[in-house]
């Protein structure tokens, strides 16, 4: 899924980064970090779920 995803960020010529947490044994990371122009425009974390799809910037 991960790369279905690079795909279509990349025909999207989107500038495309990945970011991991170093220095922890259960570091974080985030699959797509879009940019332009070096200012963070959205994170995308790509997982497979049965009961649909959550947007993580929506209030719960």
């Amino acid at each position: 899924m991960e790369n279905a995803v690079m795909l279509e960020l990349k025909r999207r010529e989107k500038e495309v980064y990945y970011w991991k947490e170093y220095g922890r044994s259960e570091g974080g990371e985030v699959d797509f970090v879009i940019s332009r122009n070096y200012t963070v425009e959205e994170l995308i974390q790509v997982a497979y779920a049965e009961e649909g799809v959550r947007d993580a910037s929506s209030k719960h």
